[in-house]
């Protein structure tokens, strides 16, 4: 094995190693807090599996875990991720306010308008830091069409987590594929891989702790961001850069479809007797999540005593 050939196996590896033990302990840690501190998601009766309570804030396990391997990742390989466009600031700034978003989400429930223009507003500071790719040739428009892509990909995400396991590892599999298109961000593709991973531990089916907004807002900003990274690189145009980026982020933006059309048509087939609740919430291996400080389902199907978000604000509740 050559020189070149260690160097460019440690340029991956390395990061990598260091993401997926990081991200293992800090969600072991986040899970301990969370349990001690009674941040969980009690038990649904509307979901047979979920019997006991489960930890929330997984994403902040997540988090800390990407966050260390990226630290390794620009120590060892700064000038590499600097040509591509990637940098620590564009990385990492609007990665932790999406975090700290989530995480306030997760604890007392923005109203759907303010959170949407929160959200817009990270999306505004990520395209000023750098996290945009030119798609028309004018800059404006570029920008612009990069803040909307950045604010698809997070509420795609964060609608896409509603089964145990469901976001980290569908998230894990994306990252491998962008990495797979783009060499050039191989590096922080299996920093994400391995950060996801590491988080899969503990959130496997049975999972013993959640997700939450905090974590899939995460993913989705990183999926943004390294979507509009590889249609920077050369050879990449802009047709082909905005196809690529659409199939491989395929499934998050093909299931918010899926909830909206389950909570507009299920509530009156329940009505009229024709469909039981528990079917309209899950199936073997999903669940309807609780926030830690209401009783109410996932983001998409909100069931439950207190007041239900997003779209399903406008649909009755059945309890």
């Amino acid at each position: 094995m050559t020189t070149a050939t260690l160097l460019e196996s440690g340029r991956i590896a390395i990061p990598g190693a260091v993401s997926f033990v990081a991200a293992t302990g800090a969600t072991w840690f986040v899970r301990s807090l969370a349990r001690r501190f009674g941040i969980v998601n009690k038990p649904n009766p509307l979901v047979p599996q979920h019997t006991k309570p489960v930890a929330y804030l997984g994403g902040v396990g997540l988090g800390v875990g990407v966050a260390a391997g990226i630290v390794a990742m620009f120590i060892g390989w700064r000038a590499d991720l600097d040509s591509i466009g990637l940098t620590l600031i564009s990385l990492c700034v609007p990665a932790f306010l999406y975090l700290v978003l989530g995480m306030v989400d997760d604890l007392v429930a923005f109203q759907p308008a303010k959170k949407f223009m929160l959200q817009a507003a990270v999306a505004i500071l990520a395209v000023v830091l750098g996290v945009w790719a030119p798609m028309t040739g004018v800059e404006a428009v570029d920008r612009g069409l990069s803040w909307f892509w950045i604010m698809t990909l997070v509420n795609a995400f964060n609608l896409t987590d509603v089964c145990d396991g469901l976001l980290g590892s569908l998230s894990a599999v994306m990252f491998g594929i962008v990495s797979l298109a783009y060499p050039p961000l191989a590096p922080m593709g299996v920093v994400l891989i391995a950060g996801c991973c590491g988080f899969l531990v503990f959130n496997k089916p049975p999972a013993t702790i959640f997700l939450g907004d905090a974590g899939s807002h995460l993913l989705g900003f990183w999926a943004a961001a390294l979507t509009l990274a590889g249609m920077k690189l050369p050879g990449v145009g802009p047709v082909t850069g905005s196809v690529a980026a659409v199939l491989m982020m395929g499934v998050p933006l093909s299931m918010p479809n899926t909830p909206t059309l389950v909570i507009v048509n299920v509530p009156p087939l329940i009505s009229a007797g024709w469909v039981r609740p528990a079917f309209a919430v899950s199936t073997s291996s999903c669940r309807a999540r609780a926030r830690p400080t209401r009783s109410s389902a996932s983001a998409s199907l909100t069931f439950g005593t207190t007041r239900p978000r997003g779209v399903a604000a406008a649909m009755p509740r059945f309890t």
